[in-house]
This record gives structure tokens, sequence and C-alpha cells, in this order.
């Protein structure tokens, strides 16, 4: 690993077992390594680790499941609607109607207002995860300073917003 990839990526991500993610979010270049493996033995990864592992990739940078989970609930509520909706013009229009179908819709309502309720949870739960981990928005590449850092970047082509003086800093 590279210096600066370490006293970048250290302090940030504390004890997540699964990085992959984040070294792509961090904008490091990755490099592949062909390696060959010594013994032929069998993998020490039960399926139980690796399941474990999937699900750490899935939940460690996205709130994306919880977000899905909020949607469910919203649509089997939405559903239950509807067949609440059926069954009561069923009724107005006097047709039979079965005594099991409100049991049935009264039991999808709730159950969507439950799993809506634990998804809008977990979503605000997730932002509030993401603020206390105090992840930076931006790594500093490197830092030029002095007046020929100035003329490179000049030269170069970027644009520069304010007059520099000769100790003025440059962060990339």
């Amino acid at each position: 690993m590279v210096r600066n990839f370490v006293t970048n990526f250290s302090p940030t991500y504390g004890t997540d077992n699964f990085s992959g993610r984040a070294v792509v979010a961090d904008g490091f270049k990755q490099v592949p390594v062909e390696v060959t493996k010594r013994s032929k033995g069998s993998s020490t990864y039960t399926i139980g680790k690796k399941v474990t592992q999937l699900i750490d990739a899935v939940t460690a940078f996205s709130a994306r499941p919880l977000t899905l989970i909020l949607w469910m609930g919203g649509l089997i509520t939405l559903g239950a609607m509807a067949g609440a909706g059926v069954l009561a013009a069923r009724g107005f229009l006097g047709l039979p109607q079965p005594v099991w179908g409100w049991l049935l819709v009264s039991l999808w309502l709730l159950g969507g207002l439950v799993l809506a309720s634990v998804g809008l949870v977990g979503v605000y739960l997730a932002r509030v995860f993401t603020e206390v981990k105090q992840r930076p928005r931006t790594i500093v590449r490197a830092v030029y300073e002095g007046e020929a850092a100035h003329d490179r970047i000049v030269a170069a082509g970027f644009p520069m917003k304010a007059n520099l003086d000769i100790n003025s800093r440059l962060i990339f």
C-alpha cells in the first residue's frame, strides 16, 4: 500500500471489515496483482462467513436496502388500501363479500404500515450514522506552496479565482 492511502484511509473507516467500496469511493488508483496460490487446500471461508461478508458489503456504504424496505412497505399499504376499496365497493353494491377478505386486508394494511415505519426509521438512522462517522468528503492529494507552484498551476490551465502572493497555499 502507498503511504498516502494508509494515512488517509486508516482514521476514517474505523473497524469496517469490508473496505472494497471505500477504496473506490476515495479515488485511489487500483492495480491488479496476480497471486499464485501456494496450497490447493480447502477454503477456510464457510457459508456463514460468506453470507456475513455479503451482508457487510451490501450494508456498509449504502442505505439503499433500507430505502427499498420503506418503498415495499408503502406499496403493501397501498395494495391493502386498494383491496379495502374493492371490498367496500362490493358492500355498497350489495354483492356478497367474504368475511376473511376484511381480515386479510387489515393484516396486509398493518403489515405494510409496520414495514414502512421500520424502513423510515432505518433510513433516518443510516443518515445519522453517516454523519457520525465524519468521513471526509474529499482527500487532499498534494499541497503546493510558493510562486513556482502558482506558475505551474496557471500554465496547466487551472482557473484561478483569487490573486495569490508568494506565500499562498494551493490545495487540490
